[in-house]
């Protein structure tokens, strides 16, 4: 859905801009879709980075506070109205790559992680098995602030309850 993908991207560059980030624009992921099978490749989202920088020169921990805000109002204007939207991560220290895939996979779906230049000082591989869902790319855990081992069977039920605690986790670290 092309008019999809312009909406998110607005979205996206709307609240960066609203966070005082200069933006460079956007990148097409590289991607091998030969890896993949028919469900995955049938499936697959239209992958990118946006790429920008802090011209205020903001400290790590600042900075990195500012970028949860920006991806949380962008999750919460995106919400239900663009199909398949997912910020996989927005951060000055951690790039994400999701995929439904076999582990051995990764490099060979992500051109970008046999680059030379690629350096990292971490990888993590999570291998999704599910038990009672069938596997789908939004799934795949992002890893962004925690990992889980095993199936959370009340996502409703968790995110209401986040919902209904949201004034009482107010802190000022976050504004």
């Amino acid at each position: 859905d092309l008019g999809a993908q312009d909406v998110a991207r607005a979205i996206v560059e709307d609240e960066l801009l609203g966070a005082g980030l200069f933006l460079y624009g956007w990148r097409q992921v590289p991607v091998d879709a030969s890896v993949l099978g028919d469900k995955a490749n049938a499936t697959r989202p239209e992958i990118e980075q946006i790429l920008f920088c802090d011209p205020k020169g903001r400290d790590k921990e600042e900075i990195e506070r500012a970028l949860y805000i920006v991806r949380r109002r962008i999750e919460k204007r995106a919400g239900s109205s663009i199909p398949g939207f997912y910020v996989c991560s927005l951060s000055c220290d951690n790039l994400v790559y999701k995929g439904m895939f076999l582990a051995q996979s990764i490099d060979h779906f992500y051109p970008d992680l046999r680059d030379e230049r690629f350096v990292s000082r971490v990888a993590i591989f999570h291998q999704r098995y599910s038990t009672n869902t069938f596997p789908e790319w939004r799934l795949a855990q992002p890893f962004r602030i925690l990992a889980h081992n095993g199936e959370i069977n009340t996502l409703k039920g968790n995110t209401n309850w986040m919902k209904s605690h949201e004034i009482k986790m107010a802190s000022e670290a976050f504004g």
